[in-house]
């Protein structure tokens, strides 16, 4: 497949799945106008029109990225919208067919090694090259189970042993995130400016302070 007929190809999908989501949530073509409009990156109605209809050749990362907003969706499901299920699948790049899921999971980030055939070398510099964003995924899902536990300390009896359990998950979680952080890590490089440091307080809330020195909040 040439690299244009691939790109249509993505295009196409994208349309089709505008189009279905649209109608699913019974908004016109003028609703999602105006609703780019209103994110600040205003798409006429006729430039959405002609993706629909397949006039339109082309759609930009911009554009994407909003119409996703206006349609409730991350773009992700636009260019990789299913189904995820593991009998079917979809050519993600030229000549490399993988499933939905799979598609939809390297697109967001969440694979950790290139798609397809590759060596020890390019899985390594992939590996190398999407650290961080791997350790933000990571901390993001821990502060969501800390937000979680703090809900549940909030609605239980402090002297219960419930209550001293949901404290010493939310500590071991807390100091999962100090490790991905490199605040209590041997040999950790120093904090770069704008690094936290995680610690709980006398209520047994999770606080974040700045850090000062490698794994020291301010004024600890």
């Amino acid at each position: 497949m040439s690299q244009k007929s691939f790109d249509e190809q993505i295009v196409a999908g994208v349309a089709e799945e505008i189009r279905r989501l649209r109608k699913v949530q019974s908004m016109s073509v003028q609703k999602v106008a105006d609703g780019t409009a209103a994110a600040g990156n205003p798409i006429s109605r006729t430039t959405i029109a002609d993706m629909e209809l397949g006039r339109r050749k082309y759609i930009t990362a911009g554009e994407l990225m909003t119409i996703a907003y206006v349609l409730n969706v991350p773009p992700v499901s636009l260019v990789f919208p299913g189904p995820y299920r593991n009998d079917t699948t979809v050519e993600m790049l030229p000549g490399v067919s993988a499933t939905h899921t799979y598609a939809a999971q390297w697109l967001g980030g969440h694979l950790g090694g290139p798609p397809g055939d590759s060596t020890e070398e390019q899985r390594k510099r992939f590996r190398d090259n999407t650290s961080a964003l791997r350790t933000a995924f990571e901390i993001w899902d821990v502060e969501q189970e800390v937000n979680t536990l703090v809900a549940r300390m909030n609605n239980t009896e402090p002297t219960s042993p419930e209550y001293q359990f949901l404290v010493d998950q939310v500590v071991e979680r807390v100091r999962r995130v100090q490790r991905l952080l490199g605040g209590d890590s041997e040999g950790a490089k120093p904090p770069e400016p704008g690094a936290r440091a995680w610690s709980l307080d006398a209520d047994g809330q999770p606080v974040v302070k700045p850090v000062t020195q490698r794994g020291v909040g301010d004024g600890g």
